[in-house]
């Protein structure tokens, strides 16, 4: 999996949130300040685990997908 397989998996699972916590989020991404290991990805990931639209599993396989 790539940077781009990876950016429109998360879109998929953001378009599934409820349109408050879609704008919600992208709202927070607009004004988030990235510094490792904090940044974009982990903040999206997390706001997903929160809202129950991705499970802990999902995230490992996509994580583990990511780096092979």
């Amino acid at each position: 999996m790539d940077k781009k397989n990876l950016d429109n998996k998360l879109d998929g699972w953001i378009k599934e949130l409820p349109q408050e916590d879609r704008k919600s989020l992208l709202e927070c991404l607009s004004g988030l300040k990235s510094i490792y290991p904090f940044n974009e990805y982990e903040y999206r990931l997390m706001y997903l685990l929160d809202r129950q639209i991705i499970t802990f599993q999902e995230y490992e396989i996509l994580r583990s997908s990511y780096l092979i």
